[in-house]
């Protein structure tokens, strides 16, 4: 994991306290226990606001950046009733991985609401 967060220049996210300090690697310990604590300390840890319009831009495989991808050209790749019920559609132009606005997008916005007491989310 160190190896290839030197080799992509990422920054390590762990709750394993054990974990050794690497040199040239940032590593941030995440000691809050649930997810809506998680957030604000990795924020501020990093000194970042999330920002509403970044939110799934991102392959959550690749980090590669989405792109618009045509629904007829989805039919055959995601089930039927996601083809029925959805209009809009990105893929990973790395990995072909198909997205769109399901569920869970609203989920992950109405948590970051939740838990924007300090100015985090935008």
């Amino acid at each position: 994991m160190i190896v290839q967060a030197l080799r992509d220049e990422r920054i390590i996210l762990t709750r394993n306290q054990r974990l050794p300090q690497s040199r040239g690697v940032t590593i941030i310990r995440i000691t809050a226990e649930t997810l809506k604590a998680q957030i604000p300390q990795i924020t501020k840890a990093l000194k970042i606001k999330l920002d509403s319009q970044r939110l799934f831009t991102r392959c959550i495989l690749c980090n590669e950046t989405l792109t618009d991808i045509e629904k007829e050209d989805v039919k055959d790749r995601i089930p039927e009733y996601v083809f029925k019920t959805q209009n809009d559609f990105v893929r990973c132009p790395k990995c072909n991985r198909i997205y769109w606005q399901g569920t869970h997008w609203g989920n992950v916005t109405n948590t970051l609401k939740e838990i924007d007491k300090n100015g985090i989310y935008s």
